[in-house]
């Protein structure tokens, strides 16, 4: 079991520690690490949206839960309408990533939508996207979430507390058997490019050929020969520091 894994299943398993979970060292090593600096750049990259226009105070509901470590950005978002201004990092990262994701998916609009996400973390770019897509008019019909078991039963336990009823948690031992025939977008942030090659094939033979849409944040080295033909720009702002800087690809699939 991941030490990961373990942390989510004793936050499912004790509200104590869902209560702080996300000051769990195993958990910030993984998810919770965002600093204080790199919030800084994800504001200014969130400032080329109109991002004065949306209910921040539903974006703060992603610090609720877990006790994550926030900070006052008063001087930067003094301009947004919020009952405080002290915010996670991580959360300002799912709000940057969640109003590019709008973006693409603006340019293929539809309504009713399926969307499918591999690799979750605690559910908070799910919450977030939902809270972004829901002010622009876009009814998401169901949110599927593809992680590990306990994973699964955190984001579950997480999502559902903050009153989200559309949402689907799968395994990846049982995500064949349960998966949609179509998805119109799949998600994964910091996920897929981390997997072994054998298990990206998996995903991108069961997941990704089954959505029409896909926005991945890729951070590893070298990218999976499927998206030789999709779009693909650095990361803005980059927060990886080595040789290989981090990419977002975009792909419109056509089903066969």
């Amino acid at each position: 079991m991941y030490k990961h894994e373990e942390t989510c299943y004793d936050a499912v398993n004790d509200d104590n520690a869902f209560s702080i979970f996300k000051q769990n060292q195993k958990f910030v090593e993984i998810l919770e690490h965002v600093t204080y600096e790199q919030g800084l750049l994800y504001i200014t990259e969130i400032k080329k949206y109109q991002y004065k226009h949306y209910d921040w105070n539903l974006f703060l509901e992603n610090d609720i839960i877990g006790n994550p470590l926030t900070y006052n950005y008063y001087n930067q978002l003094y301009e947004a309408k919020m009952n405080t201004y002290n915010i996670s990092p991580t959360t300002l990262r799912y709000i940057c990533f969640g109003l590019k994701i709008l973006e693409y998916f603006k340019q293929n609009m539809q309504q009713n939508i399926d969307i499918v996400e591999i690799g979750g973390g605690y559910g908070g770019q799910c919450k977030i996207l939902q809270d972004i897509f829901h002010q622009n008019n876009i009814q998401i019909k169901s949110y599927t979430l593809i992680d590990l078991d306990g994973v699964c039963k955190l984001q579950n336990k997480y999502l559902t507390t903050l009153g989200f009823t559309n949402i689907i948690t799968l395994s990846n031992t049982e995500c064949l058997e349960k998966i949609y025939e179509k998805y119109d977008l799949c998600i994964s942030n910091y996920a897929l490019g981390e997997f072994q090659k054998n298990i990206q094939d998996f995903y991108i033979n069961n997941v990704l050929l089954r959505s029409r849409l896909h926005f991945i944040t890729w951070n590893t080295y070298p990218i999976h020969d499927f998206f030789m033909y999709s779009n693909i720009v650095e990361e803005s702002p980059q927060t990886n520091p080595t040789f290989f800087k981090n990419v977002i690809i975009t792909t419109n699939y056509v089903f066969r």
